[in-house]
């Protein structure tokens, strides 16, 4: 009797080196942001690809396949879900660039531990096999796998207006 694919899926999953995060915002600490403010969130797109792994047991070769879907972003205040990795912010842009992933704080982060949001991400990958040789079954899902989560800071501060009269 041929190898369950789904337990060579597993092993193969267990195998692949999801990507850790590499937390990016604009603007980036050290440098601070305001209230109201709209920060830009990104992972470099060298951490946006698919990555596949191979495993064979006798006759049977499963091959499995994770493809980022999302990154989960933890801002402090709130959970974010975006579908990419986001736009990097580049020196010179406009205020006319947009970007499709960003959060805008509503408060600062003075009472925070350091006086800073700490913020964290994950990449979630779609993780799906394919089986050739001796096979039970010939393909089949693990699902949503989320990788390793990669941490950053940022700090918000307050815009105070002064009226002199």
């Amino acid at each position: 009797m041929p190898p369950d694919p789904g337990e060579l899926a597993a092993e193969a999953l267990g195998l692949l080196q999801l990507r850790t995060a590499d937390v990016r915002t604009a603007p980036q600490a050290p440098a601070h942001s305001y209230v109201g403010v709209e920060n830009w969130l990104w992972v470099p797109r060298s951490q946006w690809g698919s990555l596949t792994k191979t495993v064979t047991a006798g006759g049977t070769q499963v091959t499995v396949r994770a493809a980022p879907s999302r990154v989960m972003w933890d801002t402090g205040p709130a959970i974010k879900t975006c579908f990419g990795p986001g736009d990097e912010w580049r020196t010179g842009m406009t205020d006319a660039a947009r970007t499709t992933c960003s959060y805008t704080y509503d408060a600062t982060s003075g009472h925070e531990p350091g006086g800073v949001y700490v913020l964290s991400a994950s990449i979630g990958y779609e993780v799906t096999w394919v089986c050739s040789g001796a096979c039970t079954s010939g393909s089949g899902s693990l699902g949503l796998v989320d990788a390793p989560v990669g941490t950053g800071e940022l700090q918000v501060l307050q815009r105070q207006t002064v009226v002199v009269g």
